[in-house]
């Protein structure tokens, strides 16, 4: 019964993103169905951040769909509110990975002298690299919430291995295995580094 549920929640969006061709938001009503859709742009185009993104603001930005038909099998109160939280948690830790893969997009990695003449796009294209791996960092204390939040849900079981993942991810976190807060920050202090050298350089070689 539950593999049939997620089926036809899967075949009802695919029909309507090959009806839209994912234009029409006014078609979307759940948080899951973002997420879905989600997954399947990553599919199609995963290097389209910004559609990434604009997805999975949205599966947070919705309400969740019955119970019945959600992304795990829910049968106790206990397992819907340990859901909701999982899935929060596991969308915001998305919208870390996608703004870093934005922003690696404006990022100088390496400070080659030949690279001055360029400097001023450089340095302009570090201060976007900057700003959206702060947004990450925002994403991170997010996921964080909902990580403390699940605590008390550490005992209930959901059925369904289409979550797995999203468990592991709050088991990592909880093992300081997974911490995006050091990550940014390495990155954060390279890119000053960078910036640093490309303002003490003339704009020639």
């Amino acid at each position: 019964m539950f593999n049939k549920s997620i089926l036809i929640l899967c075949l009802v969006i695919f029909s309507i993103l090959l009806i839209t061709n994912i234009n029409a938001s006014s078609k979307f009503f759940y948080a899951e169905q973002w997420y879905v859709i989600f997954n399947e742009q990553i599919k199609r185009k995963p290097d389209n951040y910004k559609r990434n993104i604009f997805f999975l603001k949205n599966a947070l930005k919705y309400p969740f769909g019955n119970p019945n038909y959600s992304l795990s099998k829910i049968e106790t109160r206990e397992e819907w509110n340990k859901y909701k939280l999982l899935f929060k948690m596991h969308v915001n830790l998305l919208l870390v990975k996608q703004h870093l893969y934005l922003g690696d997009l404006f990022d100088t990695r390496y400070a080659y002298f030949y690279k001055t003449p360029k400097k001023n796009a450089i340095l302009e294209n570090l201060n976007k690299a900057t700003n959206l791996y702060k947004i990450a960092a925002d994403y991170y204390t997010e996921a964080l919430k909902y990580h403390k939040q699940l605590h008390k849900y550490k005992f209930t079981k959901i059925q369904s291995s289409g979550i797995t993942n999203w468990e592991d991810e709050y088991y990592r976190i909880e093992m300081k295995e997974l911490d995006y807060y050091n990550i940014i920050e390495k990155e954060l202090i390279r890119i000053e580094k960078t910036k640093e050298f490309f303002k003490n350089k003339p704009n020639y070689y």
